[in-house]
Order: C-alpha cells, then sequence, then structure tokens
C-alpha cells in the first residue's frame, strides 16, 4: 500500500532557509499498522505535490501535524490540492492533530485559539481523557481514554464542518475525532504516532480504516 503523507515546514537555525520535515515516529507507526506500506513524503511545492499524485497516486492520504493553519501558506495550499484530490478520487484520507483541523477548514469548519475559549484547560504538552460517542467507533476505541496532547488550535462542535461528524470529544468540549458522513476521511486530535509504546487501539482504528471497513 502506497501512503502519501504531508510534512510540517520548519525553519533551519543555521541557514536561513523553510524545510519540509517529517518525524521517523510515522515511519515506526505505520510499520505497525502494517508493514507493507511504503510512506511517501509530499514536499510543500503545489508544482511537486501536483505531478507527485499524477504520477503516484497513492492509496491513503495522511495530512499531520504541526503549524498552525495559516502559519505556512505553501503547507495549507499543498494540503488543499492533496486534499481536493483525494476527495475526487476517493482516496481515504486520514488527519492528525493539524490534520482534523486542516480538513474541517477546508470542508467550511472553523477553528479557535483554545486558550481563549472560557472553562477550557490547556491542549498543549498534556494528556487528558476523551469519550467515545458513536457506538460503531466504541467498538475499536474504549472509552473514557487517555491521549496526548499538542495543539494550540481547537474545534467546538459549532464550528465543525456540515460534512463531518463528531466521534470523540474532550471533557471541555473540544472535538477530537470525526469523520466525513459520506466519504472515506476520519481524523483525530491525538498524535498516535507519538505513544509510546504505540497504542492497540490506534493501530486497530487506522488498519480498519485505511483497508475501507471504517466510514
Amino acid at each position: 500500500m502506497k501512503v502519501l503523507i504531508s510534512m510540517r515546514v520548519v525553519e533551519n537555525a543555521t541557514y536561513p532557509e523553510r524545510r519540509d520535515a517529517l518525524s521517523q515516529e510515522w515511519g515506526a507507526f505505520f510499520s505497525a499498522v502494517d508493514p507493507d506500506i511504503a510512506l511517501i513524503p509530499v514536499p510543500n511545492c503545489q508544482s511537486v505535490a501536483t505531478a507527485l499524485i499524477r504520477q503516484i497516486p497513492g492509496d491513503a492520504l495522511v495530512l499531520t501535524g504541526g503549524n498552525d493553519w495559516g502559519a505556512a501558506p505553501e503547507r495549507d495550499e499543498t494540503e488543499r490540492l492533496l486534499f481536493e484530490e483525494a476527495i475526487r478520487r476517493g482516496v481515504p484520507i486520514l488527519g492528525v492533530c493539524r490534520g482534523l483541523q486542516s480538513i474541517n477548514i477546508l470542508l467550511g469548519g472553523s477553528v479557535i485559539p483554545i486558550n481563549q475559549v472560557p472553562g477550557t484547560s490547556s491542549h498543549v504538552a498534556t494528556t487528558h481523557n476523551i469519550a467515545i460517542t458513536s457506538k460503531r467507533i466504541e467498538r475499536i476505541l474504549r472509552s473514557p481514554r487517555e491521549v496526548n496532547s499538542f495543539h494550540n488550535l481547537g474545534v467546538r462542535k459549532e464550528g465543525l464542518a456540515q460534512e463531518l461528524k463528531a466521534f470523540a470529544m474532550s471533557d471541555d468540549h473540544i472535538v477530537e475525532g470525526v469523520v466525513h458522513v459520506s466519504r472515506p476521511v476520519l481524523a483525530m486530535q491525538w498524535h498516535p504516532e507519538r505513544e509510546r509504546p504505540f497504542h492497540d487501539d490506534d493501530i486497530r482504528l487506522i488498519r480498519l480504516f485505511l483497508e475501507r471497513q471504517i466510514s
């Protein structure tokens, strides 16, 4: 299985250039999901991404974490292109952290700074519980479940795109997991690749999604 995966933009400290980067954790995680998965990183350049999609359409697309939406315009536009092409082709799309937010924005939803929401605790470099709100997903992910959290922005239910439905919520009412109502799109706000060891439920959820057994 060929999986196209987006990369974050980082500012190099020793030479003035912007670099695309992908954590090695992703290779290890997808090896646990399926050893036959070949990850194909996509540079944040629209012309290169377009050529890559045409030559290697891929069996799935992963939109990863890092960079708040708007902080790296070249990444925003590359992921927009990838998302629209994957939707057009019916390719499964998995979003993680920023990936969930990007999917929501690209479908017409909104994100908010979490620290500006009264009664909401920090979601940066911490852990918290989530509740699974979908009976189908609850057969795969145990609830309640403690997850990691590394995001400044978040999605509230009132800001959720109409084409998405939440399957997981935090105690302070931040959307933690979504699926598309009719297309193969699934996203989570936590980072499954950062768990040590990897969580069996995350591996099972993503494996079933890539096998198109979850919609």
